[in-house]
């Protein structure tokens, strides 16, 4: 994949992320506000996010804490990947 495509793909990932996050919010009657207490961020780094933007203005890339953080506001479980092996031990090489 080109870095050109790859950047394509990472925007479409995260606009769709925003946009979902947007989505759950709304539908449990949840202001930013309140998800970004819950989350222990800023207000502005929630809305950001939920943008699709960083705060310092390019696209956003959170970490899986502010990821983790914000699911556990929600109350939504983290997306599994799917995989049909046995799950990693501790010192299990990938």
């Amino acid at each position: 994949m080109s870095e050109s495509d790859h950047a394509l793909r990472r925007q479409d990932a995260v606009r769709s992320l925003g946009v979902t996050l947007r989505a759950l919010r709304r539908g449990k009657g949840l202001s930013q506000e309140q998800v970004a207490y819950a989350a222990q961020l800023s207000v502005y780094s929630y809305g950001c996010l939920e943008r699709g933007r960083a705060p310092s203005g390019g696209i956003a890339n959170p970490t899986m804490d502010t990821l983790l953080r914000v699911f556990t506001a929600l109350d939504i479980e983290l997306p599994r990947l799917p995989d049909d092996r046995p799950p990693a031990r501790i010192g299990d090489r990938l």
